[in-house]
Formats: C-alpha cells, structure tokens, sequence
C-alpha cells in the first residue's frame, strides 16, 4: 500500500512538473529597451529608469492557431499575468523578470511533450509595462485601465504594450532550456526583436473634471440667451 502511494505521489509531482512551461522574461539587451515617452518636457523618449517610479510588468498569453488576439490587453483572448518582472536588476531600459535569465514557470503555458519545441503548447504573448505607481498587479492595474484610470485622480504614471509574439516554453521530460520572449529561436520563432514605448498617462482630478462641466453647462446658457 504504502508503494503505491510513493508511486502515486510521485506521479503527482512528474504531472504538475510537466504542466507548465518555463519562458524567459528578463533583457537587457541594447536591442530591446523599453522607453517612457510623452512626459511633459521630456523630448524624445528615453529608456526608462530603474528607480523613476519604478516599473513593473506582465506577460499575457492566448492559443495560438486562430485569430490573432488585438493588441488591446483587455481582449477577452488574453489569459491573466503567467510571468511578471520589476526593472531593477538589468540595465535601464532592460526588464528584470521572474527566475531571471533561467526563466521561470509560467503558468497555462503548457511544457513540451516531447524533446523539441513542437507540440501544442505554442502561444501568442504579449508584455504590457507600466510605472508602479497603477498598481503592483495585473489584476489591479487592468481594472484601473478598464474605468478609464478612473480610480487614479490625479495620478500621473505610464503605461505600454509590446508587439505580439509567438512561441513555446522549454520544460517537459527532454528538460529543454526555458526559451527567451526577446530574438527569434527555434522554440521562439515569433520572438519580440523591437522595444517598445510606455506612454504618458494622466488622469484630472475629479475638480477639475467639476470645473470642465460646469464651464460647458454655462457656455451653453449663454448661447441661449444670445
């Protein structure tokens, strides 16, 4: 009794150590810097810094084989957050991910079954970036960004979105490396290989929103009485 539990038990932890595939979500690489754009006075986008609000971010994953998902991170396509990272151990402009350069469990990214990148594990990726000041989560940030910013009155900040990729994660039983979201490879084949912007946000505080309406409101009564 007590073997076939062991063998039970360890089928269970072969199973769950199969499940989910290991990506790479840290770069520092020249070629792929994400930048803040759009400040007031800024100028030309600069990559971002590592201590300016911080910067976190989230890899979004959908299936791959139908219609490409938009590029809008709040398409119904799009799972929640399988990797996140904070930029603060890569060059600025680089993106510090979860088990770093190693890659790390993702999860709903399923490993390969066999040894090569070929099964059906392929999936559509997309990263979104913002400055830490929206939120600390994906789950907090995506309801901010689905009101409208409408919970952060005042709140200036910035927020992004990176191309659309394709690929498969490394794992399964060949134990295949975790493959990297940045460069095209063999188990990466739609690798991201451009930086992206997190463009300037800011949201009125609810007084000013007030002075806008009333502004409008007396606007028009004074076009009626003319």
């Amino acid at each position: 009794m007590k073997k076939l539990l062991t063998i039970l038990a360890l089928a269970l932890v072969a199973t769950f150590a199969y499940a989910q595939g290991t990506v790479i979500l840290q770069n520092g690489n020249a070629s792929f810097l994400v930048s803040t754009n759009g400040a007031p006075g800024q100028g030309a986008a600069a990559v971002t810094a590592k201590t300016a609000l911080g910067f976190d971010y989230a890899v979004l994953i959908a299936s791959y084989g139908g219609p490409v998902p938009s590029s809008s991170p709040l398409d119904a396509a799009w799972s929640g957050a399988v990797l996140t990272g904070v930029n603060f151990a890569v060059t600025a402009g680089g993106i510090s991910g979860q088990g770093g350069a190693l890659g790390a469990g993702a999860t709903g990214w399923g490993a390969p079954t066999g040894l090569n990148y070929t099964d059906a594990t392929e999936k559509y990726f997309m990263i979104v970036g913002w400055s830490s000041n929206l939120g600390t989560t994906w789950g907090v940030v995506s309801a901010d960004l689905a009101s409208n910013w409408a919970t952060l009155p005042g709140t200036y900040a910035f927020f992004g979105t990176s191309a659309i990729g394709y690929g498969f994660s490394g794992g399964g039983p060949g134990s295949l490396p975790a493959t990297s979201l940045f460069g095209v490879s063999q188990g990466m084949p739609g690798g991201l290989t451009g930086g992206f912007d997190l463009n300037y946000v800011v949201v009125p505080e609810p007084s000013t929103i007030a002075l806008a309406g009333l502004g409008g409101l007396a606007m028009l009564m004074f076009r009626r009485r003319k």
